[in-house]
């Protein structure tokens, strides 16, 4: 059995379904899409360098002198008390200087180191 070619094509055109002008896709458009653009910070000036060393050496310096301050605190003497001079002026004294008179070091105002007071007796209570 032999197909005559023209019939063949006339089957398969038949059988193929026809695409509606509303059932086509619209033609993909191809959109450029930019990549983000990268702010660069522009490079330190030579005195932003300097200014920021400086600021890192100010901060070393601080907790430098923070630890000697407390290495200081934690070596003073367990025996010494502080008084005040008659101007105003915290002392750090000894108690082996009880009793004695002494010059202010900072306003040299003299003053006397109090004794040590004698501990209050506790009321009795009444009976």
């Amino acid at each position: 059995m032999s197909i005559d070619p023209d019939a063949f094509r006339q089957m398969f055109a038949a059988s193929a379904p026809q695409a509606s002008p509303e059932s086509e896709e619209p033609p993909m458009r191809e959109e450029f899409i930019e990549p983000p653009i990268r702010f660069e910070e522009p490079p330190l000036s030579p005195q932003e360098i300097d200014a920021a060393a400086a600021d890192e050496l100010l901060k070393i310096a601080a907790a430098d002198e923070q630890a000697l301050q407390k290495l200081r605190k934690e070596q003073r003497s367990k025996d010494t008390f502080v008084i005040t001079c008659p101007k105003g002026c915290q002392i750090r004294v000894k108690e082996s200087h009880r009793g004695r008179s002494g010059k202010c070091p900072r306003c040299q105002s003299e003053f006397i180191v109090p004794k040590k007071p004698s501990p209050k007796p506790s009321p009795k209570p009444p009976e």
